[in-house]
């Protein structure tokens, strides 16, 4: 938010690079850029150009010119730090040059008894040989001496030099790698945030589905169930009424078969009566008598 606040277009034109450096750093960072672009585009926004008139051409035409004018004042900004930062760098250099120089005079010259002493045996040696061979051989020994010299301060410098640039190529690894993580965790939060909102809005369909479905089962049981009662109740009614027209004809049929019996026995009774001048009594137990069996040989057809 800080950032936010201090970082404008309107900043950089009136910027002091000697007092605000932190302030002018910050606009060449990922945020510092974003808080432009959202300018530029709050100013894109809020203009609406009319292409009917000529004064409606000219001033979209000045308004596209100002994007060329907020490019050059940030590049601007940008040589500046640029210029800056390599006369940061021309300093370091001229005072590692300085203090190489010194190192190589403190090593010469700590060395120069021994390079002394090698000088002179060199020419002890060549002394004893042969007259002709003597110059040929001091004129060598010293320039060989002279060239190892040489090749070892080439060799020191070429070492530096391959030092700054592995340290120069390592800061520039450093934050491409720093960069590359940034965008990265930005990635990964985004494609979580949005996973979490499709799985909250599955689950929410779902839930959704499920209920429907469950309201529809609930219904679906209950008139099941509605049903089921009713057809049992209906297939109980029709029990039942059957059961009471069997339970009608079984009491008809012993009704009409008590009547016949009675019949029977009233006219069997009667020819008693008339046939052996029996009493309606004894009739009635000669009757009872033949239908019980205790009388062989006679039976009465109901």
């Amino acid at each position: 938010m800080e950032a936010q606040k201090e970082v404008s277009l309107a900043v950089i034109e009136t910027l002091d690079l000697a007092t605000q450096r932190d302030l002018a750093e910050k606009i060449f960072t990922p945020e510092g850029v974003g808080i432009l672009k959202a300018e530029l585009a709050r100013r894109s926004e809020g203009f609406v150009g009319d292409m009917e008139t000529a004064k409606g051409r000219a001033e979209i035409i000045s308004q596209s010119a100002k994007y060329s004018s907020d490019k050059a004042l940030v590049n601007k900004l940008r040589l500046a730090l640029v210029a800056e930062e390599k006369r940061r760098f021309k300093a370091i250099d001229a005072s590692n040059k300085e203090f190489g120089d010194y190192c190589d005079e403190c090593r010469i010259s700590t060395r120069q008894p021994v390079t002394d002493w090698e000088q002179i045996e060199a020419k002890r040696v060549a002394a004893e040989k042969l007259q002709i061979e003597k110059d040929v051989d001091e004129e060598f020994a010293y320039s060989l001496q002279e060239l190892l010299v040489l090749k070892e301060e080439k060799a020191q410098r070429e070492w530096e030099e391959a030092q700054e640039r592995e340290a120069a190529e390592a800061e520039v690894r450093r934050a491409k790698a720093e960069t590359d993580r940034i965008a990265r965790e930005a990635k990964i939060k985004a494609d979580a945030e949005a996973k979490a909102k499709s799985d909250a809005k599955e689950a929410a369909a779902k839930a959704e589905r499920d209920k429907v479905a469950a309201v529809a089962k609930a219904k679906a049981d209950a008139k099941a169930a509605a049903d089921k009662v009713a057809q049992d109740a209906k297939d109980a009614a029709a029990r039942a009424e059957a059961q009471a027209k069997a339970d009608a004809d079984v009491a008809a049929k012993k009704a009409a078969n008590a009547r016949h019996r009675a019949h029977v026995k009233k006219s069997v009774e009667s020819n008693l009566i008339m046939a052996v001048g029996c009493t309606p009594t004894m009739a009635t137990e000669i009757f009872d008598a033949i239908v019980g069996g205790e009388i062989t040989h006679v039976t009465v057809n109901f």
